[in-house]
């Protein structure tokens, strides 16, 4: 049988939040298989929030949204190899993860197709946070919500939302308030002639 894990997604910034769609609420309470990749993961929220999946992004998991992170998890993901490398090509003279504005070792890296059971359990008092778009920064902070292990229901498609709150934000509020903006009107003439 195939375990499920009731995952809390909330909406936590975006580069609009000074905007006056802001504060906004955005929830969503969805079961997943606990075999969902957290590139999946991405695809979902991305649907869910109806984005334009157009920008790079990345899972970590962390204490707070700005606080160290304890694992993150990248479109490439490394290894500790290429962790070594680094440290070697552009610190020779420094030992890895021992150069004194280090506190610890350099994160590895891991590969988004981790899939949610090698994710959660979490550490005591942290969460994992999705970030998406690293200009705009659209950050949504990510708990799992049942205890109890729970395991698919016979007929049931996963992933399934089973509560929410909250309209979607736009992504680009203000292209998509500009109703004035015409892409024909743009042209590559700088002077008309």
């Amino acid at each position: 049988m195939n375990e499920i894990y009731t995952l809390l997604i909330e909406l936590e910034d975006g580069v609009f939040r000074s905007d006056a769609s802001f504060p906004i609420v955005w929830k969503r309470t969805v079961e997943f298989n606990a075999d969902t990749t957290l590139n999946m993961l991405h695809n979902f929220i991305q649907q869910e929030v109806d984005f334009d999946d157009d920008h790079l992004y990345e899972f970590y998991i962390a204490k707070k949204s700005r606080s160290k992170k304890a694992r993150q998890f990248t479109c490439e993901g490394t290894t500790e190899e290429d962790n070594r490398a680094f440290w070697q090509e552009h610190f020779p003279d420094k030992e890895y993860g021992t150069a004194p504005w280090i506190k610890e070792p350099w994160i590895r890296e891991e590969p988004l197709g981790t899939p949610l059971n090698q994710v959660f359990p979490l550490p005591a008092g942290n969460f994992l946070f999705y970030l998406f778009d690293y200009g705009d920064s659209w950050r949504f902070k990510i708990r799992k919500t049942n205890r109890k292990q729970q395991f698919a229901a016979e007929g049931v498609e996963y992933p399934r939302v089973v509560g929410g709150e909250g309209e979607n934000p736009k992504q680009y509020p203000m292209w998509d308030d500009d109703e004035d903006f015409d892409v024909e009107e743009v042209t590559d003439d700088p002077v008309d002639g």
